[in-house]
C-alpha cells in the first residue's frame, strides 16, 4: 500500500516533463493555438472525436458547471504524464 509513495519522486519528474511538453506547445502558437492544433495536441495522447464525446457527456453529468477546457487541460496533462511514465520504462 505504501509502494505509491515512492514513485512520488518518478511521478514529480514525468509531470514536470509533461507541463514542458505543453509548455513547448504553447510556444510555438505566441498569436493563439488554432482549433486544429489542440485536435492535434489531443491525438497526441490518444484522446480522439470518440473521446471528446465520452469526456463531455461524462464530464457533465459528474459536474455540470465545471470548466470544460481546464478539465481536458487536466486530463491531457494526466495522460501525457502516463504515457512519458511508461516510455521511461
Amino acid at each position: 500500500m505504501g509502494d505509491h509513495h515512492n514513485n512520488a519522486p518518478a511521478l514529480a519528474v514525468t509531470l514536470g516533463q509533461a507541463f514542458d511538453r505543453l509548455d513547448e506547445f504553447v510556444r510555438v502558437w505566441p498569436g493563439g493555438i488554432s482549433p486544429a492544433a489542440v485536435e492535434r495536441l489531443q491525438e497526441s495522447v490518444g484522446v480522439d472525436a470518440h473521446v471528446r464525446e465520452l469526456f463531455a457527456a461524462r464530464l457533465e453529468g459528474l459536474q455540470p458547471d465545471a470548466a470544460p477546457g481546464a478539465v481536458l487541460l487536466g486530463l491531457l496533462l494526466g495522460l501525457s504524464t502516463a504515457q512519458l511514465a511508461v516510455d521511461r520504462r
